[in-house]
């Protein structure tokens, strides 16, 4: 079992989650405050997740969608009560966009390898294009090949992109 990613990220952020039913949206009705990343459909598969709960995001899991997230175990035990009965259920972010539980992944280590449980949610990165982002890859070749030929495909569809590997 990988327990790698996300650790890679430079930041992991917060969101105040609140329950659905929540409709005063201040801080004292906050419900929990995961970590939130924005992947592709593909990532949980790359960063050798499990999706034991439903199913992954897809490319049209975009602005033109109805939002939805996944989640961690821990997540949804603490949100809904049980990993089973968080999938079809909804939450709420400080914007008050209203997000559908699509799946729930294994609990991972987010910001280092010495913390304590956290629960975190992933959001698909269509609905929020950004100008940067990170790519995992999981190949069974020399990393060194690896990053080469990465680093050669990423300027090959944006040549005026900075990329660090």
């Amino acid at each position: 079992m990988n327990k790698y990613p996300p650790l890679v990220y430079a930041a992991g952020t917060r969101a105040d989650v609140f329950r659905d039913e929540t409709r005063d949206l201040k801080q004292s009705n906050v419900a929990a405050m995961p970590y939130r990343y924005e992947v592709s459909p593909g990532y949980f598969e790359a960063a050798d997740t499990s999706l034991p709960a439903e199913r992954s995001f897809t490319w049209h899991d975009d602005k033109s969608a109805p939002p939805v997230a996944i989640v961690n175990r821990d997540f949804a035990v603490k949100m809904f009560g049980s990993v089973t009965g968080a999938v079809g259920r909804f939450y709420r972010l400080q914007d008050g966009t209203s997000f559908e539980v699509a799946g729930v992944v294994e609990d991972e280590k987010y910001m280092s390898l010495t913390e304590d449980q956290q629960p975190a949610m992933f959001l698909p990165a269509l609905r929020e294009p950004t100008n940067s982002a990170d790519v995992v890859v999981r190949a069974s070749c020399d990393p060194q090949q690896l990053a080469a030929a990465k680093g050669n495909k990423l300027r090959e569809l944006d040549a005026g992109r900075p990329v660090n590997i």
